[in-house]
């Protein structure tokens, strides 16, 4: 039992070997693939750029992918694989600013009719009727909204851009485009899978020596086993004395 075990662990290991093999030779090709178009990339440098590489980072450079590690629930083993966090654009807040001409004007005691008997009564007054204080507040609010409007709103701040290629200018030549393409999917798809075979492989290898320890273990108590039965035999043998015949 313990050997078909064995077998089938080993089964399992060449074939994630073979997988890693494959996934390797990729990776290599990748990165063959990654510096040919970096050096026809530099060799077709637009004038005043020396060289495409580190002296052109930008300090201030974040990564835009985070490894993100899971244990599988099968084989216990961990998982890699790389996540980019979704990009929130989160405006400031803006208070309502308090309108002053909003506020309620204070009425007085004298009714609606009030007025208009006092103007009646001396058309001879040099000053004018007041006019409507309503209609006043409504032309100042009008006033006021056409004021905001015509103001700026406040906007988030300018987000800087994700890709590193424009570190490098507009108007990138084809090759280093083409790199950065390359290095994509070395970086985000072969090389974690990498990782995940090579934790699987190991747990395997820990798996495969176990199992021998335990068959061997086995094999030793059964060949002890062995060698006590064939004592018994041969001390019942021993022991036995033919009878003399007179």
């Amino acid at each position: 039992m313990s050997t078909d075990k064995i077998d089938s662990l080993l089964q399992q290991y060449l074939l994630l070997l073979n997988e890693y093999t494959t996934l390797r030779t990729t990776l290599n090709n990748l990165q063959s693939s990654l510096y040919q178009h970096l050096a026809r990339a530099n060799f077709s440098a637009q004038p005043g750029v020396r060289h495409y590489g580190q002296d052109y980072y930008d300090e201030r450079m974040q990564s835009t992918s985070h490894l993100d590690i899971t244990i599988s629930s099968e084989t216990d083993t961990p998982e890699f694989s790389l996540v980019r966090p979704p990009v929130t654009n989160d405006k400031p807040s803006e208070k309502p600013k308090p309108n002053d001409n909003t506020k309620e004007q204070p009425q007085t005691q004298d009714g609606p009719g009030s007025t208009q008997h006092a103007n009646n009564s001396n058309p001879s007054s040099p000053h004018p009727p007041p006019k409507d204080e309503a209609g006043d507040g409504k032309a100042r609010d009008e006033a006021e909204s056409k004021r905001d409007d015509s103001q700026p709103t406040p906007t988030s701040k300018h987000k800087n851009s994700t890709n590193p290629l424009h570190w490098f200018g507009i108007l990138t030549p084809l090759p280093l485009r083409l790199a950065q393409a390359d290095a994509k999917t070395a970086v985000e798809d072969i090389i974690p899978k990498l990782a995940t075979l090579s934790e699987q492989m190991k747990a395997l290898e820990v798996e495969v020596r176990r199992e021998r320890k335990k068959r061997a273990k086995a094999e030793k108590e059964e060949s002890k086993q062995q060698k006590d039965q064939n004592r018994g035999r041969c001390g019942g043998i021993s022991n036995y004395q033919p009878k003399r015949v007179k």
